[in-house]
């Protein structure tokens, strides 16, 4: 998400439309594709460092820190091994716009939780304490994870049964 309601809610709707589309029409290779964008628009939205401007995120440096230390680089890492264990996808709405609505919302939320943590986030890359970023980055990759999950399980109900794109 780029912040910008109308713009993020309009590049869901074009997504999940594509996605159905692309199922109704027996076009998984399309599908794949628009949900690769679609997880790549989750994910972004969801990673710490991306909760904020570069400006901003240097700001948070603690006095003393090197020069040079690319921050972004060091929070956004990578995320260590997780399952979603048994959490079940959850429906999020009725119609592509609800459930667009719906799934944006999920992502501002857990963006604002990230721009929360995010001073811890910055003194744990600082002093190297990949342990801490750990706890972070695993909490934001399970976050993005499940917002995919329901999403997907979503357009897979929504898309049931569908003869024409026109009964979107």
């Amino acid at each position: 998400p780029v912040g910008e309601r109308d713009a993020d809610l309009i590049s869901l709707v074009y997504l999940f439309e594509r996605i159905v589309t692309s199922f109704s029409e027996n076009r998984p290779e399309d599908a794949a594709r628009y949900a690769g964008v679609l997880a790549h628009f989750i994910e972004d939205g969801l990673s710490p460092p991306h909760a904020v401007s570069k400006e901003q995120l240097l700001a948070m440096t603690p006095p003393g820190t090197p020069r040079g230390l690319n921050l972004h680089s060091i929070i956004e890492r990578s995320v260590p091994e997780f399952t979603l264990g048994a959490r079940i996808p959850r429906k999020a709405g009725d119609h592509i716009l609800s459930a667009a609505e719906a799934i944006l919302e999920q992502c501002y939320a857990a963006a604002e939780q990230n721009r929360r943590d995010l001073p811890s986030m910055v003194k744990a890359a600082c002093a190297r304490d990949e342990r801490t970023l750990d706890v972070y980055r695993l909490r934001a990759g399970r976050q993005a994870a499940a917002i995919f999950a329901d999403a997907l399980y979503t357009l897979s109900e929504l898309g049931a049964g569908l003869t024409s794109p026109g009964q979107l």
